[in-house]
C-alpha cells in the first residue's frame, strides 16, 4: 500500500519447463491451450473398431477446442437450470432457427418432431399436453 493506492501482485499461476526453456502461463486457458496445444500432436486416437481417427494436428486441435467450448455453454445452461441433454438434442437439429422457439405451434412442431430423442435420453419421462407460452422461459 502506497499512500491512498493499493497494488495487488498477480503471480503468474503455472510455471512450465521444457527442455532447457521456462515461461509462465497467467492462467487456466493459457494452461489449456498450450497443452492441447503442444499434446495434439502426438495423440493418435482410434476408432471403436480400431481404426483411426479421421482428423489430426490443427484440425484435431481446432475440433477439441470446440468441443471444449460447447462443453462449457452447456455446463453454464445446467446452472442455469435447463437441462443439458435437451439443450444437446435441440442443438444437433440444424433445422432449428431464432424463429423455431417464437409461436406456440412451432414450439409444438418442434416437441412432435423431438419426441424420438427425448425418449431414449429420458426413459421415464411421461410427456403431458402443457401449454408453452411463447417467449416463456
Amino acid at each position: 500500500m502506497k499512500g491512498d493506492i493499493c497494488f495487488i501482485a498477480q503471480p503468474p499461476l503455472f510455471k512450465v519447463v521444457e527442455k532447457k526453456q521456462e515461461f509462465y502461463l497467467q492462467n487456466e486457458d493459457q494452461m489449456k491451450n498450450y497443452i492441447l496445444e503442444n499434446g495434439v500432436e502426438k495423440v493418435q486416437l482410434v476408432m471403436g473398431d480400431g481404426s483411426p481417427f479421421p482428423v489430426t494436428g490443427n484440425k484435431l486441435l481446432l475440433l477439441i477446442k470446440k468441443v471444449m467450448r460447447i462443453e462449457d455453454l452447456l455446463d453454464r445452461f445446467e446452472k442455469e437450470g435447463r437441462d443439458r441433454n435437451l439443450i444437446r438434442i435441440l442443438a444437433g437439429d440444424p433445422t432449428l432457427t431464432d424463429d423455431s422457439f417464437k409461436s406456440e405451434k412451432s414450439l409444438s412442431s418442434i416437441a412432435k418432431e423431438q419426441a424420438l430423442p427425448w425418449a431414449i435420453v429420458f426413459p421415464n419421462l411421461t410427456l403431458n399436453r402443457t401449454r408453452i407460452m411463447a417467449g416463456s422461459k
